[in-house]
């Protein structure tokens, strides 16, 4: 059963990013991908789970392999008996425009369907289930989150007033979220991040590591028809290693230019992904460690914040309040997605603390700008990625770092830094972010590190 199952959950994910891939290029008008879901219903059986669950109890825990790939399956299994259980009510709140308030109900409603779906497999929550079947430290990452939020307040207070006079001409007080959407999208060296330059700088990183294009089969670069909703460079990845598409934009600036970086270092993660690992360890989604594919687009995004980089291939030589404003947006996310992940958590255990007033402050205090309580009784479509985008960031930090001491400054110039790199990659989904970590000798994740780390670079030292 067990083979069989792993043959139709790599099946059902193949079919299902090849139909992305084809909406998102063009190649296809409508998605079918509610279809695809309906055909494979039985996958996410409630005595589908119930053997799987079995199967987890009776393989021994040193047989790590064996019990990670169970577990995986499990993981997918149970992810798409809930998101079943909340098809019919999430149609209904899309069909609602924008973050009117008359679909609160709805959103609580939801809440408790979810909580009625996870109880029905055997969980107290979501939460506890998400935690056990991604191998996710929960409960210690709510303490980190709560400990990140009081060490960085000052150092973010000081280094978002500076970036708000230097960008746009404004002080903290009276600012909103809207602000920082603009702080993003900052148009800062606009002239040094040309879209017609990105893939020449891709194929010179190539270079640099010593991987040749030819070395790469399976991976198709295309650019976003102009006509897409999409308007950010992204991966897809519908089997890895074999069929990875890296679709780029075509806009100007640092934004863009972070997410061509972002999509590039996922990519190559998933090209080198060996392909003798099981499906579950290859298939990269929901339900496994969506932190470890985020770690890499993180660790490749990050060349934009080495003075040798920007000023050797983007021509950018004085960067010293380019890399400060990156820094101040990245300590801004940090302490933003550990409230979120704060709130999230309260939401999945239904306690007290959950209006909307309590979100706007929580989100205020971490963004240290006004946040409206728009959608703050809806758990995104992907519960708890904020937990993931935090361990991501640990991860990639770390991971840099490592690179500089042991390969050099100019890390992307080394033969060993590419040997290193692809031989985690191989990896694919073997582990967490924090078992990978410990097993290449990167070290356990020092989130009171990163937070001193970022605190400097904020100040601009």
């Amino acid at each position: 059963m067990l083979s069989e199952y792993r043959q139709r959950f790599s099946e059902y994910h193949i079919a299902v990013m090849r139909d992305r891939c084809r909406v998102i290029l063009g190649r296809q008008r409508r998605s079918e991908e509610a279809a695809l879901f309906n055909e494979n219903r039985d996958l996410f059986a409630p005595a589908v789970i119930d053997d799987l669950r079995c199967r987890l109890e009776a393989t021994p825990a040193d047989r790590q392999a064996d019990h990670a790939g169970v577990r995986r399956l499990l993981a997918f299994a149970a992810d798409g008996f809930v998101i079943d259980r909340l098809r019919e009510i999430d149609a209904e709140i899309d069909r609602y425009p924008g973050e009117r308030e008359a679909i609160d109900d709805l959103r609580r409603e939801r809440l408790e369907k979810m909580r009625q779906a996870v109880g029905r497999l055997g969980w107290e929550g979501y939460a506890p289930m998400r935690a056990e079947l991604r191998d996710t430290p929960l409960d210690q990452l709510a303490a980190i989150a709560d400990s990140l939020q009081a060490k960085t307040m000052e150092a973010a207070e000081r280094g978002l007033a500076w970036l708000l006079a230097h960008e746009l001409g404004i002080g903290l007080a009276g600012s909103t979220s809207a602000e920082i959407e603009r702080l993003e999208r900052t148009r800062t060296g606009i002239a040094h991040f040309t879209a017609e330059w990105r893939l020449r700088r891709y194929a010179d990183l190539l270079h640099s590591l010593g991987l040749r294009p030819d070395q790469q089969p399976g991976l198709e670069i295309h650019q976003l028809p102009a006509d897409t909703e999409l308007q950010d460079s992204l991966c897809l990845t519908v089997r890895s290693p074999g069929e990875v598409v890296l679709c780029h934009d075509a806009s100007e600036g640092l934004w863009s230019e972070r997410r061509f970086w972002r999509s590039v270092g996922t990519a190559l993660s998933h090209v080198w992904t060996s392909a003798s690992l099981p499906a579950e360890f290859r298939v990269v989604s929901a339900w496994g460690d969506r932190a470890l594919e985020i770690a890499w687009g993180l660790l490749f995004e990050g060349l934009l914040d080495e003075p040798a980089w920007l000023a050797e291939n983007h021509g950018y030589r004085d960067n010293g309040n380019l890399r400060r404003t990156l820094a101040v947006l990245s300590l801004i996310s940090l302490r933003r997605q550990s409230a979120l992940l704060l709130w999230e958590l309260r939401l999945c255990a239904g306690g007290p603390g959950r209006s909307t007033s309590d979100y706007a402050e929580l989100m205020s205090r971490a963004s240290l700008v006004t946040v409206e309580p728009r959608g703050s009784l809806q758990l995104p479509r992907q519960p708890l990625l904020s937990a993931d985008l935090i361990r991501a960031a640990a991860f990639a930090h770390h991971c840099r770092e490592y690179l500089r001491s042991s390969h050099g400054l100019r890390w992307w110039e080394s033969r060993r830094s590419r040997d290193f790199l692809i031989d985690l990659w191989n990896t694919g989904q073997r582990y967490t972010v924090e078992h990978l970590a410990s097993a290449a000798g990167i070290g356990p994740l020092d989130y009171q590190w990163l937070a001193e780390d970022l605190t400097r670079a904020a100040a601009g030292k």
